[in-house]
């Protein structure tokens, strides 16, 4: 499998909540964490915590390298020759009570495997099946696989071989029932943990799609709802839960927003207002939820709902446009900040904005000079890191409390004009890791170490708040 870990991947992780001591003002010197030991060489990416272990994937600039796990201030040891499987746009590791499960790859082809950060406890579970979507349920995880038999269709793990188990060939045959792949397939599957139950959309046969559940048993796989005729996106996707119902979109039939309490009679059509970005839908602020949302005519903004038809209403428009829907929902103190693609911004590039619920206090904070740059943002014990830009500066770390007053560069990783265009915060006791670039403008993993309680610097320069949109 060839791809490249470039910094354009990190917009996809999602935003990554982290919670510890008090986020300090003045970070210490950052450092490369070097990968392999002697060399800095390692495009790393899914920095994943594991128990007491920051376990990561690196890669060259064809195809992945291998799978690694640092434990303190000990180099990285990489986890045997497993190379994990890494589908474009998205990191396939999901952690359940510390055992990382990961799609990975020996000589033996695809399969299903699990480690805690050791390479003792990094084993393959199942061989022979391609996997995508990990989603945890209960003891184990509920995923979309794919044994060359059946086709792409729910399955069960609970870590060990004999409890791998397909729930249900819902399209028989080899025919796929979950849409196996997200570049042909926008609308491809997503899996939901509400109460005992799992929720996804599939296709039965090649006319018909709609909600499903499962409890983890092939007899307790059942459809939940019919929706519309099978067609590319007719799945349902992005499903989130608010009030121990699922909510979700369609873009055939009745397309935008859905809610469904599991039954056929309690699964309806909320409104035309679909979901769109990339990550985020259904972020809780003020016992609201709040989403990227698209109409038909095709203007964009950040919307919220109480979960009733009447009260679903846009709190900030951002384009005329699909390519100005607002992504990266990240709620951090009293805050919902979101990302604004170039084509919404009014600085006419990508920006960071924030709202508290409401359109007058909807504002943009940040904005970045590159034309392709993300933001990133990243909650980090109640203040938000984020990646963002000033001609003195270049791309790299700032931080906001949500006012103008607060939102200054907080750590210049490369001195001077230079970009090390950083992404991926993950803190893991007293150590912030990110990935970032070097001077010789390579992608390696830095480290900073993290303790409390300083001024703002002097050499911060804070950004100009515009007017609410």
């Amino acid at each position: 499998m060839k791809l490249d870990f470039s910094p354009v991947l990190g917009a996809l992780l999602g935003a990554f909540a982290v919670t510890s001591a008090e986020l300090p003002h003045t970070p210490p010197s950052a450092s490369v964490v070097e990968v392999p030991p002697g060399t800095n060489i390692s495009n790393p990416a899914c920095l994943t915590v594991v128990g007491n272990h920051l376990v990561f994937a690196t890669s060259n600039s064809l195809t992945v390298t291998g799978l690694w796990s640092r434990t303190g201030n000990a180099p990285p040891e990489r986890l045997g020759e497993v190379l994990p499987l890494l589908p474009p746009y998205n990191c396939e590791f999901t952690v359940v009570s510390d055992v990382l499960f990961f799609a990975g790859r020996s000589d033996n082809g695809p399969g299903l495997w699990r480690t805690d950060g050791t390479v003792a406890g990094t084993a393959e579970i199942r061989n022979g099946i391609a996997v995508q979507k990990l989603t945890p349920f209960r003891n184990g995880i509920v995923f979309a696989g794919d044994d060359f038999v059946s086709g792409n269709e729910p399955w069960f793990s609970d870590g060990t071989e004999a409890g791998t188990r397909l729930l249900k060939d819902i399209a028989p045959g080899s025919t796929f029932s979950i849409s196996p792949n997200p570049q042909i397939f926008s609308f491809a599957a997503t899996f939901l943990n509400v109460g005992d139950f799992i929720y996804f959309g599939a296709r039965s046969d090649s006319v018909s799609s709609g909600l499903w559940r499962t409890d983890g048993t092939p007899e307790g796989t059942v459809r939940v709802a019919d929706l519309a005729p099978w067609v590319s996106g007719a799945l349902p996707q992005d499903l989130f839960e608010f009030g121990g119902k699922v909510y979700f979109s369609i873009n055939q039939q009745s397309p935008g927003l859905w809610r469904s309490d599991g039954t056929q009679e309690g699964t309806v059509h909320l409104s035309t207002v679909m979901t769109c970005g990339l990550g985020g839908s259904g972020t809780l602020l003020n016992e609201r939820f709040f989403f990227g949302g698209v109409l038909p005519d095709g203007s964009t903004g950040l919307w919220s709902s109480d979960g009733t038809s009447a009260e679903t209403r846009l709190v900030a428009p951002t384009g005329t446009s699909y390519s100005g829907c607002p992504s990266e929902l990240t709620l951090s103190g009293d805050f919902l900040y979101y990302s604004l693609p170039s084509a919404a911004a009014a600085v006419g590039r990508d920006a960071l904005a924030r709202t508290d619920g409401t359109t007058a206090g909807s504002i943009t904070l940040g904005s970045l000079d590159g034309p392709t740059s993300r933001i990133y943002p990243t909650d980090v014990a109640g203040s938000l890191l984020f990646a963002s830009s000033d001609p003195a500066h270049g791309n790299e770390i700032w931080k906001t409390d949500g006012t103008s007053e607060s939102t200054a560069l907080w750590d210049d990783v490369l001195p001077g004009m230079a970009s090390s265009s950083p992404q991926e915060f993950k803190l893991l006791g007293n150590r912030l890791y990110f990935v970032a670039s070097n001077s010789d403008r390579q992608r390696v993993l830095w480290v900073l170490p993290f303790s409390g309680g300083l001024p703002l610097p002097p050499r911060a320069r804070r950004t100009r708040t515009l007017p609410p949109r």
